[in-house]
């Protein structure tokens, strides 16, 4: 790992663990697996409510933020313990972290992990019918990326992906969305395509481009970012270019009433109020679309 991203996950490291001194809900249960993937062995995270089985459960998969370097269960347990207070699976899985490995192995991640879903389904209680990927910073651009994939085949194809089940919804939290191909040459380019994910950089890369190929057919999509977001411009540029494209899907901007309060992922912080509404409305949009 380069020096930048050393500084990066240890500072991220330090506030993570500060956000998240707040106690778990009660009534959740985890259980944490150590499966083995194509890439080597990794973890996956289940959280539900406590009790008998019912009824499956709509699945929140959850792809981790962490600038692609940083990040999994533990920094995301917390949250996993409310999505799964309000009637959901959440499922956390380790994509494997850059520089170690290069795209799109994170995508090939998620992709096994909607494999070992549908294999394990009955003994998880998940309903295969209701999958939404809840994607946060880097983990949102994943997100956003793999439900293109999934519902354009020619660029589908362009992976070594199975798609093996479909996907409900997106759920897209303060995530950077701008393809690497389409960016000036920025820091974003500079470090993270060039030395974190691309072993071969090729701006006319299609896959460097996804956004490219996004069409009608791909699910609903849920923005969400802040006042002080870094990210805002990203989900702002978003929202319009998926009006100009005629792409259904719902955005909300947040902010306080001191105007600096709400920064980068400020919903997983429920030491503040906010954070619950955000857990509330997010949850109830994916519920109504069950």
């Amino acid at each position: 790992m380069s020096f930048l991203a050393r500084c990066f996950a240890s500072i991220s490291a330090r506030g993570d663990r500060k956000r998240d001194s707040v106690p778990a809900p009660e009534g959740v249960e985890e259980r944490i697996l150590e499966e083995a993937f194509s890439f080597g062995k990794m973890r996956i995270g289940l959280y539900r409510k406590e009790g008998p089985e019912g009824n499956p459960l709509p699945v929140a998969l959850i792809t981790h933020g962490g600038g692609w370097v940083y990040g999994g269960i533990e920094t995301y347990a917390l949250y996993g313990n409310m999505l799964a207070s309000k009637g959901f699976l959440a499922i956390i899985y380790e994509y494997p972290l850059a520089p170690g490995v290069r795209f799109p192995a994170q995508l090939v991640a998620l992709d096994e992990t909607l494999s070992l879903l549908k294999e394990r389904h009955e003994e998880w209680g998940a309903d295969l019918g209701r999958i939404f990927l809840v994607g946060d910073s880097a983990g949102a651009s994943m997100a956003l990326q793999y439900g293109i994939a999934e519902s354009v085949p020619e660029h589908g194809m362009l992976y070594p992906l199975r798609f093996p089940l479909p996907i409900r919804g997106l759920v897209l939290n303060c995530g950077t969305y701008m393809g690497f191909g389409d960016r000036k040459e920025d820091f974003m380019t500079r470090f993270v395509a060039k030395n974190l994910l691309w072993k071969d950089y090729d701006r006319d890369d299609p896959r460097l481009n996804p956004l490219r190929f996004i069409k009608k057919s791909i699910p609903p999509i849920f923005l969400l970012s802040a006042e002080k977001d870094f990210l805002l411009w990203e989900t702002e540029w978003l929202h319009g270019y998926l009006l100009s494209r005629g792409i259904p899907h719902e955005y909300r901007y947040c902010w306080s009433k001191e105007g600096n309060r709400l920064g980068h992922v400020f919903h997983l912080d429920f030491r503040t109020k906010i954070a619950f509404r955000v857990l509330d409305e997010e949850t109830e949009w994916m519920k109504k679309l069950c």
